[in-house]
C-alpha cells in the first residue's frame, strides 16, 4: 500500500500529515474575560463544540456563562470558522509552522440573556467576529490550545483561551 493511498505524501515542506488529523469533531472548554458590562470586567466559562470539514472550514456552537459586579451572562451562539494561511498542494498539508498554528477568523451569532443585580432578565441578539489560533500541542495529536479575541454586540469584547480535544474521523482521506 503506498503513501498516496493512505492520503499522505512527503515533500519539501516537511513531514506529511494525514487528512484524518485535520477533519473531525472537537470539544473545547475554557475561560474568558469579557466586556458585557460597561462598568466592570466579567469572567466566565465557555464550552464549544465544532466540526471541521477540512483544512479551511468548520462550523459549531458555543455556550458561555459569565459573571461580573453588575450582571450574570448566559450566551448561546452558532459559528462558522475559516482557517487561513493553509497550503492547497493537492489538499495535503505538511508539518510546519502553518500546521501548528491554525490561524482563524470566525463569525458568530445567537442570543444572550443578561440577569441584572435587581433580578431583571433581558434578552439580546448576539453577533460578533472572533480572531484566534488553534495551536497543536503535539504532532498528530488531538490536543490544542486556542487563544482568541472577539468583538461584537451586546458584548464589547472578549478575550479567552480554550483547551481543545479533537476526535478525528478515521479512514478519511483526500
Amino acid at each position: 500500500m503506498t503513501m498516496a493511498l493512505l492520503g499522505a505524501a512527503k515533500g519539501v515542506g516537511g513531514t506529511a500529515v494525514y487528512a484524518q488529523d485535520v477533519v473531525g469533531f472537537s470539544l473545547s472548554l475554557g475561560v474568558e474575560g469579557n466586556g458585557y458590562s460597561p462598568t466592570s470586567m466579567g469572567f466566565g466559562a465557555r464550552v464549544v463544540a465544532d466540526y471541521r470539514f477540512g483544512e479551511m472550514l468548520s462550523a459549531g456552537t458555543s455556550i458561555l456563562f459569565g459573571f461580573d459586579e453588575a450582571l450574570t451572562t448566559m450566551e448561546f451562539s452558532g459559528n462558522i470558522r475559516y482557517y487561513f494561511l493553509r497550503t492547497e498542494e493537492g489538499l495535503i498539508k505538511y508539518y510546519n509552522w502553518m500546521s501548528i498554528f491554525h490561524l482563524f477568523l470566525q463569525v458568530e451569532g445567537g442570543g444572550a440573556m443578561l440577569i441584572y443585580k435587581d433580578d431583571t432578565l433581558r434578552s439580546y441578539f448576539m453577533a460578533g467576529v472572533v480572531a484566534g489560533s488553534r495551536i497543536a500541542l503535539s504532532r498528530f495529536g488531538s490536543f490544542y490550545i486556542e487563544p482568541y479575541l472577539r468583538l461584537g454586540y451586546p458584548h464589547i469584547f472578549g478575550v479567552g483561551v480554550l483547551g481543545v480535544y479533537r476526535f478525528p474521523i478515521k479512514g478519511v482521506s483526500w
